[in-house]
């Protein structure tokens, strides 16, 4: 079990260094798009990162790049999908700036469960797109420009997923969280 200390460090590390994604990968073969979640938190630290995969008690470690010249070598700490599904609910609630992408992979994963038959997924392949297209769209680097609108649900039978997104907000240069004088989130 881990403490709330930890679960804010860790927390913390995907919020910073981290990532949560979908990708969508097509069989070549057979024309159908399957889509797979990921976390990584990227680092130089590997002490650190083992650390994290031994409190997790889940992940896996790489080497993404060696060590070259100036350069430290660079590790990547790897959740798959049955992983997600063991970590990242005790995360969820210290995440800040990924918690939306946090979301909506749980969610994702709620709905498609190991358990479903292939005709689920094929017969749900614009929900699978939704959640792809939204995470997508939250990773985006850049400017958000004003014209860029919150995706549509494309669900069939009206079922919408329970995530709610929000647009980002400016903060005002006198703002609490700028000047740290509000305290982290604790887990629920």
């Amino acid at each position: 079990m881990l403490s709330d200390r930890e679960i804010g460090y860790i927390a913390g590390l995907i919020d910073g260094e981290g990532t949560i994604c979908l990708s969508k990968c097509v069989w070549k073969h057979r024309q159908i798009a399957y889509y797979r979640p990921f976390v990584k938190i990227a680092n130089s630290n590997l002490p650190m990162l083992i650390w994290v995969k031994n409190k997790l008690g889940v992940g896996r470690i790489k080497q993404d790049r060696p060590q070259k010249g100036n350069w430290k070598a660079m590790y990547t700490l790897n959740l798959s999908a049955n992983m997600i599904r063991k970590a990242l609910p005790q995360l969820i609630d210290c995440l800040i700036i990924k918690k939306e992408q946090a979301l909506l992979i749980t969610e994702f994963l709620e709905f498609s469960n190991a358990r479903s038959s292939r005709n689920f997924r094929v017969n749900n392949e614009s929900l699978y797109l939704y959640y792809y297209e939204r995470v997508k769209k939250l990773n985006q680097r850049g400017v958000e420009r004003k014209s860029d609108e919150l995706l549509e649900t494309p669900c069939k039978d009206n079922q919408q997923p329970s995530v709610q997104s929000t647009k980002v907000q400016r903060l005002p240069e006198n703002s609490d969280i700028l000047n740290n004088r509000l305290e982290l989130p604790t887990r629920k």
